[in-house]
């Protein structure tokens, strides 16, 4: 089966890949397969709809493709030219995605369904158009769910969305939501446009291309904000702030602390602190480390810097 052979393909995967690749791979397979199909009865049936639901698949198809070269090139650690790694890329061709393949994706849509509303063709072959959008809705939903399993968070959607750093798995999770609310009206409108009149066909191809559109603009929002460097949330900080302060004694203040997202799950963080009189530079060293320490463990390949603003000051008197 189409889900069987999804499986067989994610685990030809090298072991130590990320979820994120998983999940990707899947929606690409996914997509090809359900494109071919999608065009195969755009063939047999002269529907709109399903014309406009396999060029959504092939730009899909497409999608999955900038996302796999963005998620590997943010692997790559910094070097000399790009000091802290090439995390932003998969930022950068996530929103490539969500700007013109999803848009071009609804536009098509609407401009085909508009076609159709004004110039109605009757659906032929009916039942393989129903039985394409069958196999098609339960390879989306495995995608679907696989992307859900590649979020690692009990978190609601939305919330997901706000807080989290990882583009592509949010991308995938949006494009598979898009499919099967594509999906599921198409079915409802083609149904229509065979029992009742044509003119449904289009409708049901202007409904997809309105859908694709919103959720463009939504994914568009949120990677702008990560595009733009967005730093931790005020609760983070504040817990960040709360986790320095508990463990370490030895600190008269916390002076800010300021952070931005640099790739997925990875930031660029800044403490500074005012240390209490030390007579070692080793125990300003330690205290340095063990704030480090702290924070790697809640932000893992973070890159952390402590200031130490009131020695600055001394040493700049001195």
């Amino acid at each position: 089966t189409s889900v069987n052979f999804l499986n067989c393909a994610c685990l030809g995967f090298k072991m130590n890949e990320t979820h994120t690749s998983r999940a990707i791979l899947t929606a690409f397979i996914g997509n090809l397969s359900i494109a071919f199909a999608k065009l195969i009865g755009f063939l047999f049936t002269a529907s709109s709809a399903m014309l406009s639901e396999a060029v959504h698949s092939f730009a899909d198809s497409a999608n999955q493709i900038l996302l796999f070269v963005g998620n590997k090139r943010a692997l790559i650690r910094g070097n000399h030219k790009f000091n802290f790694g090439y995390g932003k890329e998969e930022f950068i061709l996530s929103f490539m995605v969500a700007i013109v393949l999803f848009m071009f994706g609804a536009i098509f849509s609407i401009y085909e369904g508009i076609h159709q509303i004004l110039h109605p063709q009757q659906i032929r072959n009916v039942g393989w158009v129903l039985a394409i959008l069958v196999f098609a809705i339960a390879v989306e939903g495995y995608s679907l769910l696989q992307a859900y399993k590649a979020k690692k968070s009990k978190d609601g959607f939305f919330k997901y969305l706000r807080k989290t750093s990882d583009s592509a798995t949010v991308v995938v999770i949006i494009e598979d939501t898009a499919a099967l609310l594509g999906l599921g009206f198409s079915f409802i409108f083609i149904l229509l446009a065979y029992l009742i009149n044509p003119v449904f066909d289009g409708i049901g191809a202007v409904t997809t291309g309105v859908i694709l559109g919103l959720l463009a603009l939504l994914l568009a929002f949120e990677l702008y904000k990560l595009l733009a460097g967005e730093s931790l949330s005020a609760a983070e900080t504040y817990k960040l702030r709360q986790l320095i302060s508990k463990n370490c004694t030895n600190i008269e203040q916390i002076n800010f602390i300021k952070s931005m997202i640099i790739g997925n799950n990875k930031y660029l963080i800044i403490v500074s602190i005012d240390p209490f009189d030390s007579d070692s530079g080793q125990d300003v060293q330690d205290l340095s480390q063990k704030i480090k320490h702290l924070i790697g463990k809640q932000y893992p390949s973070s890159e952390v810097f402590v200031d130490f603003s009131e020695l600055q000051e001394i040493n700049s008197r001195a």
